[in-house]
């Protein structure tokens, strides 16, 4: 049976106007939609307030789109480090589909309104977690190009240090195309007063360890930069295997503290279905402004 329905224009007090609308929306039989400006009336600018309403409302969204990708980041480990010595466990929490709808009288939908600190401070918490990770990304790409650096390097057993300027010869420790190598072989077997030695083998470029007389430093200098020589600064008393293996335990941390970081957003998933309503219930503010 279809009801016909009948259309109400109230008027009152703006003090009184989050009672009225409460009311209003406790009783079920009313849709309250924006009307026209009415003559002798004013409109209330609710722009600041709808512009916080959309912002929170946004950040729920992110909320819920944030644990999607925290769950698929969880499984993901759990299956890769299964047959490791520290296997990452997981265990979903079991909570309603974001399409459920439940049940709630009017006065527990209306409650979630004071609880509103609360859930916002959790969704607080996962936009700290995103931000932390994503430092952490950034930490561990910068690591690992710092390996692939120090790889080039790995044939050298003595630390980098020792490869330092003396009182009568300049060192150069780098790299250059492979296909410039021949270059400078030939360039040292010139130059009585230039060493040059090849420091580990590589693809696309070739490590050298050049060192030159004082005398012709400068001209040596030059030379390698026609060459596109990089040279390594690192003064380091490691050597290279050990530098890496220094940089690997840093790149391991920070894999367990974003294992770490995954596990504290997905506590959070406790508080899906009260982000849920808290969600409604600012569409229905929104509604009403």
């Amino acid at each position: 049976m279809i009801v016909e329905m009948k259309k109400l224009v109230l008027v009152g007090h703006r003090r009184d106007r989050e009672k009225l609308f409460k009311a209003l929306h406790k009783t079920k039989s009313v849709e309250i939609v924006k009307t026209r400006d009415l003559e002798d009336t004013a409109r209330l600018d609710n722009s600041v307030s709808t512009e916080k309403i959309n912002s929170s409302i946004a950040r729920i969204k992110f909320a819920f789109d944030f644990l999607k990708a925290q769950k698929r980041a969880a499984e993901a480990l759990a299956k890769k480090t299964a047959k490791s010595e520290y296997p990452y466990i997981y265990t979903p929490i079991k909570t309603q589909p974001l399409n459920f709808i439940a049940r709630m009288d009017y006065d527990d939908f209306d409650a979630v309104g004071a609880r509103e600190v609360e859930i916002m401070a959790n969704i607080a918490d996962l936009e700290e977690i995103n931000s932390r990770q994503k430092e952490i990304k950034a930490q561990k790409s910068k690591l690992e190009g710092e390996i692939e650096v120090h790889r080039q390097y790995v044939d050298l057993h003595q630390p980098y240090s020792s490869y330092e300027n003396t009182q009568k010869t300049t060192v150069f420790l780098g790299c250059l195309p492979s296909q410039n190598a021949a270059q400078l072989i030939e360039f040292a077997r010139d130059n009585d007063l230039v060493f040059a030695e090849e420091a580990g083998e590589s693809a696309k470029t070739q490590p050298f360890a050049v060192v030159a007389h004082n005398d012709v430093a400068e001209e040596v200098s030059s030379f390698l930069q026609t060459l596109d020589f990089s040279r390594m600064e690192c003064d380091t008393d490691d050597s290279p295997a050990k530098r890496i293996d220094k940089l690997q335990g840093d790149i391991d941390a920070l894999d367990a503290e974003y294992a770490e970081l995954i596990t504290r957003a997905l506590v959070k998933e406790t508080y899906i279905a009260d982000m849920k309503t808290l969600h409604d219930y600012y569409m229905v503010r929104l509604a009403s402004n």
